[in-house]
């Protein structure tokens, strides 16, 4: 008698820890070109109480499809309580292809997908919240280790530089620092006694009506004419002033006794004192930034061997004092 009773309540309990009845579906993939469909399914439901009543708690699966081949089984959806659906979506070449929803009934056949389709999949859905490991793109690890990285000197809103461990960081100073090819910054002031000594000398009495001139003309606004050229006298000029402007100034030169020499030889003193003018210019003002890029190499080798030579003043001073400190 009492094995029967204990043999009734096994009877009663099994159903309670036997697990829910389960759908197969099978099917092979391909794309679109004709080649089988390579990647991986991620299934995902919502909370659902199964035809034997199990409880079917809210989760997310993943599945493998390799050489198109795909096989899962799910608990039927279509007999639940409430109705559920399977979400799942097309995982292949590093991001979403594609989405889909299927909703599972009772078989004890194997069914294809398109047996529990019932929604037409949304392509290239990019809001679906996926979770895609970097090891399942091809190559992503490797080009994301050879990017730049934040150093630890990185800030926004300023010049950045590449450091010596090849991470980014910002340079800092002031607005009106000036920034060098080693990423250091400084006062601009570096390179202001090569820039004045390529500045036009001035002469010592430099003023005439208020202005401060230089002794050495600057570049000529105009090619002097052969008027300007010729000192012409008071009276000439005023003898002349009716004369047309197409009048040959060479018949002018000869009523003052001029000979074609004399008028040469002016047009080319006066062309060649404006010639000395431009040619100053120029060739200052082609030498200003060459003589300003030399003076920062210069200051900043200086700068490396000053401070290597202070380094081993100190290295052979501290050497010297503890050799001094050791006993005996």
């Amino acid at each position: 008698m009492i094995s029967r009773s204990i043999f009734a309540v096994v009877c009663l309990a099994m159903p309670m820890f036997a697990a829910p009845p389960l759908t197969t579906i099978q099917d092979v993939l391909f794309k679109a070109d004709g080649t089988r469909f390579n990647g991986s399914l991620t299934i995902s439901w919502t909370s659902f109480e199964a035809i034997d009543h199990s409880a079917i708690a809210q989760q997310s699966k993943t599945v493998t499809v390799v050489n198109g081949n795909l096989q899962v089984a799910l608990v039927p959806s279509t007999t639940a309580t409430p109705a559920a659906y399977y979400n799942v979506v097309y995982n292949s070449d590093g991001r979403v292809q594609f989405q889909e929803t299927w909703a599972v009934p009772s078989s004890v056949q194997s069914l294809r997908i398109r047996d529990v389709r019932i929604t037409s999949g949304t392509a290239g859905a990019d809001t679906i919240a996926t979770t895609v490991q970097e090891s399942d793109i091809i190559g992503l690890i490797s080009d994301l280790g050879a990017r730049p990285l934040k150093g630890p000197g990185y800030a926004t809103g300023r010049v950045a530089f590449v450091n010596y461990a090849g991470a980014i960081e910002t340079i800092t100073g002031t607005p009106t620092d000036c920034v060098r090819v080693d990423g250091s910054s400084g006062p601009c002031g570096g390179t202001q006694p090569m820039e004045a000594l390529c500045q036009p000398r001035l002469p010592d009495h430099a003023s005439r009506g208020g202005r401060m001139t230089s002794d050495r003309p600057g570049p000529p606004q105009s090619v002097p004419t052969l008027t300007e050229v010729i000192d012409w006298p008071v009276a000439q000029r005023s003898s002349h002033a009716a004369v047309p402007e197409a009048t040959p100034p060479k018949i002018a030169a000869a009523s003052e006794g001029l000979d074609e020499d004399e008028i040469v030889r002016r047009i080319l003193r006066s062309l060649h004192e404006q010639l000395d003018g431009v040619l100053e210019y120029r060739i200052r003002e082609a030498l200003t930034p060459i003589l300003s890029r030399a003076a920062d190499a210069l200051v900043r080798d200086a700068r490396h061997e000053l401070s290597r030579s202070l380094g081993d003043l100190v290295t052979r001073a501290v050497a010297e004092e503890l050799r001094r400190q050791r006993p005996g």
